[in-house]
């Protein structure tokens, strides 16, 4: 049984046919699952090189058929990381926008689209839609190997809301509390980085900056910004945020240098993050006795967050889905798919996500560097992992690249830029290297 999940827009790449927000997919991604295990998985970033595509993942696609040596005809379920109900809601607005426009509904877009792409006629019926954060807590529990755990979903936004916190139990997920995207913790970590010249996707810079600086110093601020209730819940207020920061820090526009003040805030945003989220899951954990977490969603890659988790004692055990931003849903989606036609995922631990495109063949590389060979100095060795520490040792960046590609943001040594830690200076070789 193969099961295809989607993540990322509806358009296709360089189009944007019904003038669709760009914030209204991001992320693209495809992941194939065979009878509820994994077989091929990667982000359409990664081959279409626009960075966190909104496009259909086109190629992500053609990548996972081609591993599975199979026609999109021979998928048994289609499935798209959002509510059809979502979905067609963003397309009425555009048809508001837009009245003359023929935009058919969420299904027939995507079958239309699929098919144009993969010259095959997509059967509506093979096509699903599934719940964002329910999809983000599959992609993580369904790879925890954990018998029972809470589960909790985080970020922007998706399908209305901005979270989920669920029970996980064997191979069933049942939702305690819904988190409205009003009181999106991802957004108002957002709202609060544009006042020092951050924007979208620049959250991890924002969480790099903040143990610089003292949380104190506008932890009164940020207390307005949110309330904690007594149930474990909790309420943001966006609307406050942009009037008080402006009446009480000092604006930074991109490229302006950071000043203690800047680094104060991000500490403060950092602490305020880290209370609601404790204060839910200490609500939740002594309700339900269970002390184990999975985590997943866009917030769940705050991984100061989930360190202070995991050293806090609240919790026997944490897992956190590697792919937990919104190409991890894919992952989710197909999982569901799967689960949902009588495969599920079998109860293991995740051991990695190596899923993308490999290497290649010892010929196919050799080809390549020959290709380049009046730019390279090519030298084979019996030791290659004794030569790249010997460079390293002697201050060189070494790319290191071993069989198929990590699936997610995060570089895990199979596709990684290598150096010496201890020189300082090392952090802006390796930032110009990989910006010219």
């Amino acid at each position: 049984m193969l099961c295809l999940g989607l993540s990322g827009g509806l358009s296709r790449v360089y189009e944007n046919s019904f003038d669709l927000p760009n914030t209204f997919m991001d992320d693209g991604a495809a992941v194939l699952v065979r009878d509820g295990r994994v077989i091929a998985a990667v982000e359409e970033e990664r081959l279409n090189r626009i960075k966190h595509s909104n496009k259909l993942p086109t190629r992500s696609v053609q990548y996972c058929l081609a591993s599975a040596g199979v026609h999109l005809n021979d998928i048994d379920r289609i499935v798209y990381y959002a509510t059809e109900a979502y979905c067609n809601a963003v397309l009425e607005r555009v048809r508001l926008s837009h009245p003359s426009a023929p935009i058919p509904d969420a299904r027939l877009l995507l079958c239309g689209l699929l098919g144009q792409e993969f010259g095959a006629e997509i059967d509506p019926s093979r096509v699903s839609f599934v719940s964002h954060h329910m999809s983000h807590a599959v992609s993580s529990f369904f790879m925890s190997g954990f018998e029972r755990s809470l589960v909790l979903s985080i970020d922007g936004g998706g399908d209305f809301l901005s979270g989920l916190l669920a029970v996980g139990s064997s191979t069933e997920i049942e939702p305690l509390v819904a988190f409205p995207e009003n009181d999106s913790l991802g957004l108002l970590y957002l709202e609060t980085i544009r006042f020092l010249g951050y924007g979208a996707f620049d959250e991890y810079k924002f969480m790099g900056l903040a143990p610089y600086g003292n949380p104190a110093s506008y932890r009164a601020i940020f207390q307005q910004f949110y309330e904690l209730l007594d149930d474990g819940g909790y309420r943001v207020y966006l609307d406050r945020v942009g009037p008080t920061l402006l009446s009480n820090i000092q604006i930074r526009q991109k490229g302006m240098p950071f000043t203690q003040q800047h680094k104060d805030v991000s500490a403060s945003l950092q602490e305020a993050l880290e209370r609601i989220v404790f204060h839910v899951l200490r609500y939740y954990t002594k309700v339900t006795g269970i002390e184990r977490l999975c985590l997943a969603g866009g917030v769940a890659h705050n991984c100061t967050l989930n360190g202070k988790l995991l050293y806090s004692g609240m919790f026997e055990d944490i897992f956190v889905q590697p792919a937990a931003h919104d190409a991890g849903y894919a992952l989710g989606a197909a999982l569901m798919a799967s689960h949902d036609l009588g495969h599920p995922a079998p109860r293991e631990r995740l051991q990695n996500v190596y899923w993308g495109p490999h290497l290649g063949s010892e010929g196919s590389v050799e080809e390549e560097l020959v290709a380049w060979g009046q730019h390279l100095d090519i030298e084979r060795s019996d030791d290659v992992t004794g030569k790249a520490a010997e460079w390293i040792a002697h201050g060189a960046v070494i790319a290191w690249v071993q069989g198929r590609s990590e699936f997610g943001p995060r570089a895990l040594g199979n596709r990684s830029i290598l150096a010496d830690p201890r020189p300082a200076s090392n952090k802006d070789r390796i930032n110009t290297m990989v910006r010219t």
